[in-house]
């Protein structure tokens, strides 16, 4: 449990620094064109791997979650098989006669289908589709803390950077106060 809460907030603090990075490189590089928080957000949100890793979680879920997947409907089963083999052989028996055939060609298909509905087997079926649709809402409720915990990152991280701009400023001035 610790090894997993320590992996998280390693990532949190990695992703933290990647912001801050990206938005100390655009307010370095391009003072006309600053990273406004609104779009460090959206930046954040559709590059976070934690957060595509919990949307396809979540999509999957989805796609799970229906009657099929739970075994209440028929089962069709289609099989077939194909097997073919090319034999030669040749005999020598002990009374003198010979057999020798060449390219004895054997083929051999098969198909075959089945149909397979239960129609009660207890309340199996109705406990896994429960279990199916719990599954899918907490995928979608894990993708929404992964966005909560993306959006608390960025938004703690932006203004840090803000309030760091602003005491640089504010010991510049003080320089040059001194200085004057």
């Amino acid at each position: 449990m610790f090894m997993r809460f320590s992996r998280c907030i390693n990532r949190v603090l990695a992703f933290c620094f990647c912001v801050v990075t990206q938005l100390l490189s655009n307010s370095i590089h391009a003072q006309d064109s600053l990273l406004k928080f609104e779009d460090a957000v959206k930046i954040a949100l559709e590059n976070n791997f934690d957060i595509l890793i919990s949307s396809n979680e979540l999509s999957k879920q989805d796609l799970k979650n229906h009657a099929g997947e739970a075994g209440m409907l028929p089962d069709l089963n289609l099989d077939a098989a194909y097997s073919r083999s090319n034999n030669s052989t040749k005999q020598k028996y002990s009374n003198g006669d010979q057999v020798d055939r060449n390219n004895a060609l054997s083929e051999n298909m098969n198909a075959g289908i089945s149909l397979g509905w239960t129609i009660f087997d207890g309340t199996k079926m109705f406990s896994t589709k429960r279990r199916l649709a719990e599954l899918s809402s907490q995928a979608s409720t894990t993708l929404k803390i992964q966005m909560e915990d993306v959006y608390l990152s960025v938004t703690s991280a932006y203004y840090e950077i803000s309030r760091q701009q602003q005491l640089l400023k504010s010991i510049r001035e003080e320089i040059q106060l001194g200085k004057e």
